[in-house]
Order: C-alpha cells, then sequence, then structure tokens
C-alpha cells in the first residue's frame, strides 16, 4: 500500500476496478522485475512505503523532523492517539490565553477547562501542618484569593502562597519573640542596677498607674511597640517615664495596685494591719527579716495617705 496511491483515490471502489484492469498486469510484471532486481518498488511489509516521511511532509522540513522521531507510521498513530488521550483527561491544559475581553460565559469556560475555580469563594484553602485562618486573617485571606482568581491561579499555586506566607510569619514572630524576651531581660538589668530596692516598688508604681487607665487602654499601651518595632513597656526610658508620672499623679495608686476606685480604703485597711502588730514588740513588723520591709511599707502608706487627704 503506497501513501501516493492513498493521495489519487485507489481505494474507492472505481478506483479499485480501475487498478484491477489497467494496472493488474503491470503489478505482475512490477513483481517479476522485482525478483530479477530490476524493480525501483520500496513497499514495507506493513504496506507503508519505507520513505512514508518523506512522502507525507513532501517539502516540509518541521514535520519531517517531527516524523524522524517516529519508527514506523504505528509508532507515529499510538503517539498521535496517546496525545489526544491525555488532551481529553485534562492531562494537558489549553494554551489558549484567558478571555479577558471575552463573555462571563467563555471566561468560566477557560477557567473550567484549566482547573480554575469559578469564583474565589471557590478555593479550598488547605494550609500545612493542621493551620486554619482565624477570624483576624480571614479578611486578609479574602483579599489574596480575589487577586489569585483575578490572576487565574490554580488552587495549587494559590495553596502554596498561603502557606509560604504562613510559615514565613511564623518564623518572624518566633524570631521577634527572642528579641523581645532578650530585650526585656537587658532593660530589668538596667534598671535593677539604677532603682536598687526600689525596683520592685517602681514596678508596683507602673501597674498602679495603668490600672487607673479606661478599659483596654492597660492592654494597648502593654501591646503597643516603638517604631523600631521593639515593645513599648521594655524600653528603659519609657518605664522610667510613667514611673515619675505615677508619682506626681497618685502615689497611693502605685503602692496598692489593681485596688481600683477603692484606693483609700486599701491603704487605710493595709496601715491598720501593720498598726496592729506594731503593738507587738515580737511581731515582724520589730523583729526578723520582713521587719525592714513592713517599717518602710507603713512610712509608705502613711505619705500616700497624706498626699491623699
Amino acid at each position: 500500500m503506497n501513501l501516493d496511491l492513498l493521495k489519487r483515490g485507489y481505494w474507492d471502489e472505481d478506483g479499485g476496478d480501475g487498478a484491477d484492469g489497467g494496472t493488474g498486469d503491470a503489478g505482475g510484471d512490477t513483481g517479476n522485475s522485482g525478483d530479477s532486481g530490476d524493480s525501483g518498488d520500496t513497499s514495507s511489509a506493513n504496506g507503508f512505503s519505507e520513505t512514508w516521511r518523506e512522502d507525507y511532509a513532501g517539502e516540509d522540513e518541521g514535520k519531517l523532523a517531527q516524523l524522524s522521531r517516529y519508527a514506523s507510521p504505528n509508532a507515529a498513530f499510538d503517539g498521535l492517539i496517546a496525545t489526544k488521550q491525555k488532551i481529553s483527561s485534562g492531562e494537558f491544559k489549553s494554551t489558549t490565553p484567558f478571555p479577558t475581553e471575552g463573555t462571563e460565559e467563555e471566561q468560566g469556560a477557560w477557567r473550567d477547562t484549566n482547573g480554575i475555580p469559578k469564583a474565589a469563594s471557590d478555593y479550598k484553602v488547605e494550609l500545612a501542618d493542621g493551620r486554619t485562618i482565624g477570624e483576624d486573617d480571614k479578611p486578609f485571606a479574602d483579599e489574596f484569593l480575589a487577586a489569585a482568581h483575578a490572576s487565574n491561579m490554580s488552587p495549587a499555586h494559590a495553596n502554596a502562597a498561603l502557606n509560604y506566607y504562613y510559615d514565613n510569619l511564623d518564623k518572624q514572630l518566633e524570631a521577634r519573640s527572642e528579641a523581645d524576651i532578650e530585650l526585656r531581660s537587658a532593660t530589668e538589668d538596667t534598671l535593677r542596677a539604677e532603682w536598687g530596692n526600689e525596683y520592685r516598688s517602681n514596678v508596683n508604681r507602673i501597674q498602679g498607674l495603668l490600672d487607673t487607665a479606661p478599659e483596654g487602654v492597660k492592654d494597648d499601651i502593654s501591646n503597643a511597640r516603638m517604631p523600631d518595632g521593639t515593645p513599648l513597656m521594655a524600653n528603659p526610658e519609657t518605664l522610667k517615664f510613667f514611673v515619675d508620672m505615677a508619682l506626681q499623679i497618685n502615689p497611693a495608686t502605685t503602692l496598692v495596685p489593681g485596688a481600683g476606685d477603692n484606693i483609700k480604703g486599701a491603704v487605710s485597711d493595709e496601715m491598720k494591719t501593720l498598726e496592729g502588730m506594731m503593738g507587738n514588740k515580737n511581731s515582724e513588723y520589730w523583729k526578723g527579716p520582713k521587719a525592714d520591709d513592713n517599717q518602710k511599707r507603713y512610712r509608705d502608706l502613711t505619705a500616700a495617705a497624706e498626699k491623699m487627704r
């Protein structure tokens, strides 16, 4: 079977009769000539010419190069069928660009063909290590997925980007936490050296001052950060400022942090307790390791009470 015969239509009914009647003897002669070594017949066993690549490609060198990759016509047919099956199964995606100017139906069809969700809300978020997107992060995630959908990002790529973001965020938070601990420790060392025995009292003064702030303000201040990203409450100058302010505004609140609106009552109650101890010369007010602290405490409470009056 020769491709030239196929091109000339020798397989239709009329052509078949013509071939039998007009070329039968010639075919026989050709076969005899082949036996004697004079024939130019190049037919292979499977019915195709040994020059089937050149017969089909003609002068198209690109086609000839493609066909040169196959050992036989059967191999070429197998490759064609395998490729069509991969396209049908979705293994090969369309290289047709997204129809930006197309209708919604055309755009939806393109996304469906290429495995892109119909809407940003249809992305199935799959985060590693059991992570979930919290309520605080949901606006960010929704905004990201909207941008991902607008750029036709595949679900796999969208999830890869989200996982990278959270992995990187975790590393940043961990590094910042370690830096915060080191800074707070250094600040405490600095203030202990400067304040000496007054360190704990001054810390109480700061807490007492913050306790008088409106609801939520104390937490805001405690979580605030300086322009360089370091915690506000780990800055030595900030803490010294708060101590000075506390001493000026209301010294009593610094002595009894957490007393709220009952500062006077808290001061009065503690003074009565210490005064009761004064009546016993063997009490901890006069003797033992706590004596000096108890006496100093009473003096501080007395001074605070005077200022409140």
